[in-house]
């Protein structure tokens, strides 16, 4: 996409947007489901770049989406990887079935 302005691998629109709106749990939530969704799982600091929160809100979340079972925790390399499991893909599909009853 020429012309586009990139900030951190994202759009500037999409990264203009994330800024004046604030999101709700709910999205917040989503977000790091969709983050954590790729096959080998992903890193804490992956989150919290994806996500655009802080290290102190990216624990608070994983720990919710781990003790509601949404995620589960791998461990590689002594490494904590995160992964959505299907309790958390179908927490995404419902999310996304009500924001668009909601419009």
């Amino acid at each position: 996409m020429l012309g586009q302005i990139y900030v951190l691998g994202k759009s500037y629109e999409r990264h203009r947007d994330m800024i004046a709106k604030r999101r709700s749990r709910f999205e917040i939530i989503v977000n790091i489901l969709e983050v954590a969704s790729k096959p080998m799982g992903v890193g804490k600091t992956h989150i919290m770049f994806e996500t655009n929160l802080s290290n102190e809100l990216v624990q608070e979340y994983l720990n919710f989406v781990v003790d509601k079972k949404l995620a589960d925790v791998l461990t590689k390399s002594k490494r904590k990887l995160f992964k959505t499991n299907e309790r958390g893909q179908e927490y995404i599909e419902k999310f996304r079935e009500l924001k668009i009853l909601a419009i």
